[in-house]
């Protein structure tokens, strides 16, 4: 029983995790992990059991190529990791037969990918930093400073600038193919590591304090039982009707409210750190994409978790 890792890069514990749990529900099969990448020397490509080099999610071969892939190894699990591959995948569902795929509707995964619609859709429901497009900057009265990012549509859109004055804006805005500028929200930003079954509801829900970032994804985080969030994750799950994994941001200002910044359906960079609080993460996900019951689970909180790094080496022309 064969599964596929998309996009592995250097989530090598993916990798063990799912190992591990595939082994643990289907004891009596033989269990391979496959994973694929664009870049030859991800580590990924030399730690799993085999690792395929394949073109970037902006081809438009790249479906079929994880399709082929699919069929000469006898997947019968994929776990998406990158946000520009999701609508591909979700798009393509019919090609997959018999292949395990637990995603988000391709209506869901639009709204998110789209940080302006995101912001349109949600804005009645919840608190969101105000958003709009960057080319309107000059023509709204702007409380500075303010954040600006990628509006999404199909390409990348980690990271963001704070401007504190139009000269920055302007200057700052040339930089993005489809600005928009946001509210700039101060304080405690959190993490919420989330898988939905196929009613979209939580199955787990593990709130976390970003407490070290580093290039944009958590490096040290505290699992934090905060209720409010988990309440307000609940109720975002029904109404975006997620499936599947999902990470989701939130920033709690000085007066302690909660602000919605983005919603990813996929796993999050810094699962690890949900992971060591709630082990059966990974086991709980596969569970409800193989249509098992599974109860919600259970987390510690109140634990600082620290990631760190390692190497992995390979005698090339081997």
């Amino acid at each position: 029983m064969n599964s596929l890792i998309t996009c592995c890069g250097r989530k090598l514990y993916l990798i063990d995790e799912i190992h591990s749990v595939m082994k643990y529900i289907f004891p009596n099969e033989k269990h391979n992990v496959i994973v694929t990448e664009s870049y030859e020397y991800s580590p990924s490509l030399y730690y799993a059991d085999k690792g395929f080099i394949v073109p970037p999610i902006t081809d438009k071969n790249y479906i079929n190529d994880i399709i082929k892939i699919c069929d000469q190894e006898k997947i019968l699990f994929i776990l998406p990791t990158k946000d520009t591959e999701l609508i591909k995948f979700a798009g393509n569902l019919n090609l997959f037969k018999g292949i395990k795929l637990l995603l988000s509707s391709l209506e869901t995964i639009v709204v998110c990918e789209d940080k302006l619609n995101f912001y349109e859709e949600l804005k009645k429901d919840f608190n969101l930093p105000k958003t709009f497009i960057g080319t309107l900057s000059k023509k709204i009265k702007i409380k500075w400073p303010v954040i600006i990012k990628e509006r999404g549509k199909g390409i990348e859109t980690s990271g963001y600038n704070v401007c504190r004055n139009q000269e920055e804006l302007n200057y700052t805005i040339k930089s993005y193919k489809y600005p928009i500028v946001q509210e700039y929200i101060e304080g405690q930003e959190y993490t919420v590591d989330c898988i939905f079954n196929a009613d979209n509801s939580p199955i787990c829900i593990v709130p976390r304090k970003r407490l070290k970032i580093r290039q944009y994804v958590s490096d040290v985080g505290l699992v934090d039982r905060d209720d409010e969030l988990i309440n307000l994750t609940k109720k975002l799950g029904k109404r975006l009707k997620l499936t599947g994994p999902a990470n989701i941001q939130w920033i709690k200002n000085s007066d302690n409210i909660p602000f919605l910044i983005e919603v990813n359906p996929r796993i999050s960079g810094g699962l690890q750190i949900s992971l060591a609080a709630c082990p059966d993460f990974i086991k709980a996900l596969i569970q409800v994409a193989f249509n098992m019951s599974t109860n919600e689970l259970e987390f510690y909180d109140d634990i600082v978790v620290m990631k760190y790094d390692s190497v992995v080496s390979k005698k090339i022309n081997e």
